[in-house]
């Protein structure tokens, strides 16, 4: 699959009742959210003498990658666009 067709894909699940300006918003709250809880499960892994929960941190990088999706689209800027920025 490719950045793009992730992109396409992931927006299937959008709410399409949000205007461009809400998408947004969503999506860097969305982002915030989610990029928090990864960090919290490195945390605890860290400082808390919790095994590295894999599965838990590969879900919510999953979440930061629908955000990340949901920002560009309603940036009208294709994903691919995004992370060759890096």
């Amino acid at each position: 699959m490719t950045v793009n067709g992730y992109q396409k894909l992931a927006m299937v699940t959008l709410n399409n009742e949000l205007d461009k300006k809400e998408m947004l918003t969503n999506a860097v709250m969305g982002l915030c959210g989610e990029s928090g809880e990864a960090c919290d499960i490195v945390k605890k892994h860290l400082f808390h003498g919790h095994e590295l929960d894999r599965a838990a941190l590969i879900k919510e990088l999953g979440d930061v990658a629908w955000y990340l999706a949901e920002a560009a689209t309603a940036l009208d800027i294709p994903l691919d666009e995004v992370l060759k920025k890096i």
